[in-house]
């Protein structure tokens, strides 16, 4: 101490002519320099910082800052401190800087243009213009590193400043006042000033954790280059109904602008890319190569995604496909989508849809029929005399689609034996059925409704099965009942007991002669199937057609102007 007072002494002797001197320069800056009785406190708590850790934390703990150093007076008491072993300063007064000692390390000099982030410190201390005194800590405890401590020499009404308590708040830091002084008796240059000398710890952890937003330098990136943080982006459903509403467009027309914001998303993005200086893009391994097969694979998948978007979005279409054709169709179109995603080509593809779809209606009744024709289940036309042997039936007669000789009709209780059923462990759609009846109970819901019938309930997977135990899908009659379309029994033996509705019966029956040319008109349909003339009439007219677009209204709601096409699509 008495070597600490001795060094004060010496130098307080020449500041009044230090003074005079930065005057004459206009240097003042405000100086008011720090006295003894802050000095000794600021020394004896960094000794004791100091002490606590025995500087074993790392070399940056034997740091100390002086940020407005002014002629160094708190930089030559600190020298004293044993293990201290490198000063630094931030001066702006070129006469304060030219009586600094040669082992003082010049950080800066205007101190707004000087960060302290990337600075390597144990401690800071800086006793700042009166004036700016809220906004010079506040950048100070911004900026200070992790794991140092800050000493300021400030005002008592620091308290009330809402700029240090924002900096406090974000850091959570908790100072501490180690005293509370005056200049009015100063010995170098009084003032009517009542000020504390606070401590504040900035915490560790901060340069270990990554990203972390305690991390000074993370603070000022984030404050500096705001980073396009990801968003939540609203479901695709959303996105459709707001653009339709928004700007009154059908679901295709707000497909197709969806699709265009995408595309130029992607090619501001590539844009903005590619005006980074080519150190930056070495820097980051970006190269003209890796944009090309990069954009190439987004526009590609795009592209894919949004032709699949409009296949899911043909409600209308989907419920009348059974399993296999709607991944037939799918698979087509998917074949046939490297064209452009347009508003003329999605008018197109939709109407490509509707032909192919139209081809398939008669021909997943006959699959979807067959898969019931089991020897238990059928029965002779009436016209067919001749009896059969199971085998040459199953294998042979059901081939021979223009036989005159095997003309069946199935009743309305069945016990299917190909078509699964229950099944033990995991089911893949999480009903106890096996994917392969799911299908087949679907398939009929489906069928029913090309044949008219007006399906009240959702499919197989809206059930919980149970070996035995009866569900039942329901339709709504023409006069308004509800009934059993069929009521349907699963057993772990895979096998499932099906029982129809008879007019559904009849409509199946109708309609498979029908196609396969058995029955020509109404009157043979009656006669041969043995069932009510006004049930023939109803079930021998041609069932659901799609008859354009317009059969679509959900995609062309709303359009003003809908492209004709050809049938070419």
């Amino acid at each position: 101490m008495e070597l600490f007072e001795h060094a004060n002494a010496a130098t307080a002797a020449a500041f009044p002519e230090q003074l005079k001197a930065v005057k004459r320069a206009a240097e003042d800056f405000e100086w008011y320099p720090t006295t003894r009785e802050i000095i000794a406190a600021l020394v004896a708590d960094v000794r004791q910082e100091g002490d606590r850790y025995n500087y074993s934390r790392a070399n940056t703990c034997r740091a100390f800052l002086d940020v407005g150093a002014g002629n160094g007076k708190v930089l030559d008491a600190v020298r004293e401190i044993e293990g201290m072993e490198s000063l630094h300063a931030i001066e702006k007064s070129n006469t304060h800087l030219h009586s600094l000692p040669a082992d003082v390390f010049i950080l800066g000099v205007d101190f707004w243009h000087t960060s302290l982030l990337d600075k390597q410190l144990g401690f800071v201390f800086s006793n700042p213009p009166y004036s700016e005194f809220a906004e010079w800590s506040a950048k100070i405890l911004r900026e200070a590193p992790g794991d140092c401590v800050v000493y300021l020499v400030i005002p008592e009404r620091w308290e009330r400043s809402e700029l240090i308590a924002r900096e406090i708040e974000a850091r959570k830091l908790k100072p501490e006042i180690l005293g509370r002084f005056d200049f009015e008796s100063a010995e170098d240059r009084a003032a009517r000033c009542k000020v504390h000398l606070i401590k504040v710890k900035i915490p560790d952890g901060c340069r270990w954790m990554k990203d972390s937003p305690d991390d000074p330098f993370v603070r000022f990136f984030n404050e500096s280059f705001p980073y396009p943080e990801t968003k939540e982006e609203k479901p695709f459903a959303e996105q459709i109904e707001e653009a339709k509403i928004v700007y009154r467009l059908n679901f295709i027309e707000a497909l197709c602008r969806l699709f265009d914001l995408r595309m130029a998303e992607l090619q501001e993005n590539y844009r903005a890319v590619c005006t980074l200086s080519p150190d930056i893009l070495k820097e980051f391994e970006i190269s003209r190569e890796g944009l090309i097969t990069s954009l190439r694979m987004k526009l590609a998948t795009a592209k894919k995604e949004y032709w699949q978007r409009l296949f899911d979005g043909m409600g209308e279409i989907q419920t009348r496909l059974t399993a296999a054709t709607r991944k037939r169709v799918c698979d087509l179109m998917q074949s046939r989508t490297g064209i452009e995603f347009n508003r003329d080509n999605a008018y197109a593809v939709v109407m490509w849809v509707i032909k192919n779809a139209n081809g398939y209606f008669d021909q997943q009744l006959l699959d979807t029929y067959e898969k019931m024709v089991e020897a238990a289940n059928v029965e002779n036309y009436v016209s067919n005399q001749r009896v059969f042997q199971w085998n040459r039936f199953r294998y042979d007669t059901a081939r021979e689609e223009n036989s005159t000789h095997f003309r069946l009709k199935v009743g309305h209780r069945m016990v299917l034996q190909h078509c699964g059923g229950m099944e033990t462990g995991y089911s893949e759609r999480c009903t106890g059925l096996t994917r392969h009846a799911a299908d087949f109970l679907s398939d009929l819901i489906v069928v029913a409704r090309n044949l008219g019938f007006d399906v009240i309930d959702g499919g197989p997977e809206e059930h919980e099965w149970k070996d035995s135990e009866a569900r039942v899908i329901r339709f709504k009659s023409k006069s308004g009942k509800v009934e059993s379309l069929y009521r349907v029994r699963a057993f772990y033996n895979r096998n499932m007991h099906l029982q129809l509705h008879p007019d559904f019966v009849h409509a199946l029956n109708v309609q498979h002669g029908k196609l396969r040319g058995w029955l020509r008109n109404d009157a043979e349909a009656s006669a041969e199937l043995e069932i009510a003339r006004e049930s023939a009439v109803q079930h021998f007219r041609p069932h659901f057609r799609l008859d354009g677009i317009s059969s679509l209204p959900a995609l062309t709601l709303g359009a003003e102007e809908v492209p004709q096409h050809r049938d070419a699509a």
